[in-house]
């Protein structure tokens, strides 16, 4: 039996896009994903109450997870439930574009979309984004399908569909909402106008039911959220601030980039650095307009026509949900909110390379994919660094018989020691340990701490450090691997650079 050539295609670029994420699955954990990790280790009953006392996520992801574990117990294996994750939410993507484009046009999305940074770095990170990104986008295929559909004995079939991809996706990440929330609002309006109101209000009061039995357990986690230190910059800890560069990191999700563009450096260190932000700027902008582009070409297709209106909702309504919740509640925006949405950008990028001619199609489709491996190498890969400058701060800063708090990368950790960039006897402990054993650091009698800066919105970290910084005047040294590097004194508990 001969298979069809596109079906061969499709096959090839699943299977690149599953090598693509591959590598680093084995590399060390940071405290969030060690935090995810650790909790599916306990039993079921311990590890709700952990949820529900100390996480700000609901359950599914970790239940997931921990059934996975009974096959093997492994961090890269624990990682691959994302990539499997992150792998079929791709054939989603490329049905939704078979819907609305052409071929050569939904085999360029499905391509464009293996490589997108934002979807190869969260189907590495052992957190639940990624789970949340496949049944949100099986929610918008669903919703599509259902505005469509002629027949009002199928509607069902779409109706249910929904229902699961929404339920799932909330019971995943809870600003998966934002989405649903938008898309919910435009569907009032779309199915008003076809006379299937009923159906969808039906599918809205059926997810909200099935979410129902956790709303106790989430209005408990309540006081996680107040107190995280995305939500409050307690004792001068939070050094990244709340509402910095919000709209930068929501456009940056959205575009399918992660919020740190050109750099690992927090996105306040990018816009203060007049290089770095004038070319994440001028990312953004070129990116936007290929967008915008790639839209007004899919509005033209037969297809497109109808699925336009959706996908643009999709695109901007949960960035205005959210910008509203930023500056109304204080939460920080953050790229992984936009997961979905970036999901389907590679339908608008396609879109705009094949309204181009000849060898100007091949040479926008050339750019764009050099430009999403470049900038994901940048990501992901951890020996981009700059461990001379750390090294060198920390020698001029570091004082002598200090407790130092390295970050699990032992490299970074061997280079610091075999440099000397601590003299002195200090006492070295790694960040996994002081997340096992935080009471460690009261055994210790140190006065200085290392850690990286981009850890240090870690709620679990945060509450016991910054109050025992609050109660002695500590100098504290923070050295980052990629030459961030801050030292303060904390004063009666206020922060002072």
């Amino acid at each position: 039996m001969k298979i069809p050539r596109r079906a061969l295609i499709v096959v090839l670029l699943l299977l690149a896009a599953l090598a693509w994420r591959l590598p680093n699955l084995g590399k060390t954990l940071d405290d969030d994903e060690f935090w995810t990790f650790r909790a599916t280790q306990a039993s079921w009953g311990q590890m709700i109450d952990d949820l529900v006392a100390q996480d700000s996520h609901p359950p599914l992801y970790y239940f997931l997870l921990k059934a996975w574990g009974r096959i093997d117990s492994g961090e890269a294996w624990a990682r691959f439930l994302n990539v499997l994750a992150g792998v079929v939410a791709l054939l989603v993507v490329y049905r939704i574009a078979c819907r609305v484009q052409r071929e050569k046009s939904a085999l360029t999305t499905l391509g464009l979309a293996a490589i997108l940074p934002q979807a190869v770095w969260n189907s590495q990170y052992l957190r639940s984004y990624m789970l949340a990104g496949l049944f949100s986008v099986l929610g918008i295929y669903a919703a599509g399908r259902f505005f469509e559909e002629p027949d009002r004995r199928r509607l069902w079939k779409w109706a249910a569909l929904f229902v699961l991809g929404a339920t799932v996706s909330l019971y995943s990440f809870y600003f998966s909402g934002l989405l649903l929330a938008a898309v919910g609002v435009y569907g009032i309006w779309k199915a008003g106008r076809s006379g299937k109101l009923k159906w969808w209000i039906a599918c809205q009061a059926a997810t909200l039911l099935l979410f129902a039995p956790w709303v106790p357990y989430l209005i408990r986690q309540l006081p996680v959220f107040i107190n995280h230190p995305q939500m409050t910059a307690r004792a001068g800890f939070y050094l990244g601030g709340v509402h910095r560069g919000g709209i930068a990191r929501g456009a940056l999700g959205i575009l399918g980039l992660d919020q740190d563009l050109f750099a690992e450096l927090p996105l306040h260190e990018v816009f203060s650095s007049a290089v770095l932000a004038a070319a994440t700027l001028l990312a953004v902008v070129l990116l936007a307009v290929i967008a915008w582009r790639g839209y007004r070409e899919l509005a033209r297709e037969d297809g497109g026509r109808e699925w336009a209106p959706l996908l643009a909702v999709c695109l901007v309504g949960p960035f205005l949900l959210a910008l509203a919740a930023h500056e109304g509640l204080g939460i920080v925006l953050t790229s992984r909110y936009f997961l979905a949405s970036s999901l389907i950008m590679p339908i608008l990028f396609a879109g705009f390379v094949w309204s181009l001619k000849g060898p100007w199609a091949a040479g926008a489709l050339v750019l764009l994919t050099v430009f999403f491996i470049f900038r994901d190498q940048a990501v992901v890969r951890y020996e981009i660094v700059d461990f001379k400058g750390a090294a060198a701060f920390t020698r001029a800063n570091v004082i002598a018989g200090g407790v130092v708090i390295v970050p699990d990368d032992r490299r970074f950790s061997d280079y610091m020691q075999r440099e000397k960039a601590f003299p002195g006897d200090q006492v070295f402990i790694r960040a996994k340990e002081f997340i096992e054993d935080p009471r460690r650091i009261e055994r210790e009698s140190g006065k200085v701490l290392l850690f990286e800066i981009d850890k240090l919105e870690n709620h679990q970290l945060n509450d016991l450090v910054s109050r025992k910084l609050a109660e002695a005047k500590l100098k504290v040294v923070i050295a980052g691997k990629f030459g961030i590097m801050r030292a303060f004194v904390l004063e009666g508990g206020a922060g002072s650079r």
